[in-house]
């Protein structure tokens, strides 16, 4: 059974199961005497440039893409100095560039062909005070897939305004998606992260979900 210290830049695990991140003491009591809970663990199967094949589990979010060079670029100094807000410094640089054709599979079903800028693999979806995935839960089996495909800033504007005020209507530049797997190829290589570190560009990846494969302690 694990037991979560919430010590890093995000805690972004910590904050989906409501554990406190301000209380060090709290938080080390419920990591040996919390309630156990089981959740899901996503795992994602990479196929690097050079042919090796590696496989990670994640927890909150992978995902591959301009959210990946968003990880990748971020200033590890400035990190150290202001924490989460280094990723948003790094995030405005990012905001420029080209969509990238991608083919991807959900499931058994039948592949489709969009130009995107990212494609994450939730299996919660709350990041720093937005619900970025509304739908996606902990412990509901299924793994949850957005296409983001901006074509300039103004498309990010868009999808950040209707995380942020939970608008239910449907916008073009974002779409969400249910599944138990996902395959997916790139036409041409893209950047991979895994809750956060960079994990290498690929040109092709699955991700699927293993249902209540964890126990965890919360409160």
């Amino acid at each position: 059974t694990l037991g979560i210290l919430p010590l890093g830049t995000g805690n972004l695990l910590a904050r989906n199961l409501e554990i406190p991140i301000d209380d060090v003491h709290t938080t080390a009591l419920l990591a040996v005497r919390g309630r156990v809970r089981r959740i899901d663990v996503g795992h994602l199967r990479l196929q690097h440039l050079n042919g090796t094949e590696a496989d990670h589990a994640f927890l909150v979010i992978a995902g591959v893409g301009t959210d990946a060079d968003l990880f990748d670029d971020t200033d590890e100094q400035l990190e150290r100095r202001v924490g989460w807000l280094a990723y948003s410094e790094a995030g405005l640089r990012q905001l420029p560039g080209q969509r990238k054709r991608v083919s991807f599979q959900l499931g058994d079903g039948p592949w489709q062909t969009r130009r995107v800028r990212s494609v994450l693999f939730a299996n919660c979806g709350k990041l720093q005070g937005l619900d970025f995935v509304p739908e996606a839960k902990l412990d509901d089996g299924i793994l949850d897939a957005v296409v983001l495909s901006p074509r300039s800033a103004a498309g990010w504007v868009w999808i950040f305004l209707k995380t942020a005020f939970r608008a239910k209507n449907e916008i073009p530049v974002i779409s969400f998606y249910k599944t138990k797997k996902v395959s997916l190829r790139c036409t041409e290589p893209m950047n991979t992260q895994i809750d956060g570190d960079p994990t290498g560009m690929v040109n092709t990846l699955q991700a699927w979900i293993n249902p209540s494969a964890l126990r965890i302690r919360t409160a």
